[in-house]
């Protein structure tokens, strides 16, 4: 698994925490 990928997983699901 790509670590780019889980960081946009992880920044989308913060924005839909917010």
């Amino acid at each position: 698994m790509n670590l780019t990928i889980n960081i946009l997983i992880l920044m989308i699901s913060l924005l839909i925490c917010v």
